[in-house]
């Protein structure tokens, strides 16, 4: 908490953060993108700004355990945004082939714009006690072996502190 990631591409050239082999055409090949704010922290100290701008997050979903205030998590999603606050920003972001959630949110506010989600192999997007927003939002799953297309486009989880109110416009599900 209290650190950042500016990632900041461009149309023509976005950074990539995928693994090492050749090709996109797996998942699970590493642990994904973990980005933790100071929502609900004590003594934590104010947030920075994490932005995401023109990136595509692929093939991850690897188990990655995640230890944050005594509390040990596994998660295997491409994205991951943990009490993050407004100032995280995910904006012309593709999360592409995750092992599970393409982009999985709690307890936080980022606000994401121009999101795609392509071949998540559970949900596209995934929240629990999320107030921020996501604005123009598509969402296409890939076939599963028995035929179905994955779990959900969006999926909310039971909330656990009653604070979940997102704001969501203009989303496309495919699948």
């Amino acid at each position: 908490p209290g650190s950042s990631i500016q990632a900041t591409g461009t149309g023509a050239r976005p950074i990539r953060f995928t693994s090492d082999d050749a090709g996109v055409t797996g998942d699970a090949e590493w642990g994904g993108l973990f980005l933790r704010g100071s929502n609900g922290m004590a003594g934590a100290g104010a947030q920075a700004d994490n932005l995401l701008d023109y990136v595509v997050v692929a093939e991850a979903g690897a188990e990655a355990m995640v230890t944050v205030g005594g509390t040990t998590t596994t998660y295997r999603d491409n994205i991951v945004l943990n009490g993050v606050d407004r100032n995280t920003r995910l904006t012309f972001v593709q999360s592409h082939n995750s092992a599970r959630d393409g982009i999985h949110s709690v307890n936080g506010e980022p606000r994401l714009s121009w999101v795609l989600s392509t071949g998540a192999g559970r949900d596209g997007i995934w929240y629990r006690d999320f107030t921020g927003l996501i604005k123009d939002l598509m969402v296409i799953h890939n076939r599963d072996a028995d035929g179905s297309t994955g779990r959900s486009g969006i999926y909310a989880s039971e909330t656990l502190t009653g604070n979940s109110n997102p704001r969501i416009v203009n989303a496309t599900l495919v699948g």
